[in-house]
């Protein structure tokens, strides 16, 4: 089994720019260097868990407490991965001026939650 990938990502409403840390490009693309938006995150979700992504986001831009969830991703490159996100906002004076983030490729985890419930389940 391979040690979790972590990668953080930061976003202000101010300039709506995300930045990514190298651990976000080795997640999601690792050939391609150049940080997606929400919204391209939100694109690699797959289309049953994209309303946790909605809910974590619209929750965090009120200044809410933070969330965390996971969700499947369908990468860019066709390969499908399991992701773990925590989002939460950052505060000034107060408001919330942005939102920032982390996401863990949980893929081995998942696959081994799934193999033990086969196993349980065939014995």
């Amino acid at each position: 089994m391979k040690t979790s990938l972590d990668g953080l990502w930061h976003f202000t409403f101010e300039d709506r720019v995300m930045n990514w840390s190298q651990g976000m490009f080795q997640i999601f693309c690792p050939e391609d260097q150049r940080p997606m938006n929400l919204s391209g995150i939100h694109r690699l979700i797959h289309p049953l868990d994209k309303f946790k992504w909605e809910l974590a986001i619209n929750q965090a831009s009120l200044g809410g407490s933070p969330s965390l969830f996971d969700s499947l991703m369908i990468l860019p490159d066709g390969r499908n991965i399991w992701v773990r996100h925590t989002v939460k906002s950052f505060l000034k004076d107060g408001n919330p001026i942005g939102l920032e983030g982390i996401c863990t490729d949980i893929t081995d985890l998942k696959v081994m939650e799934l193999e033990r419930k086969i196993d349980l389940r065939f014995r």
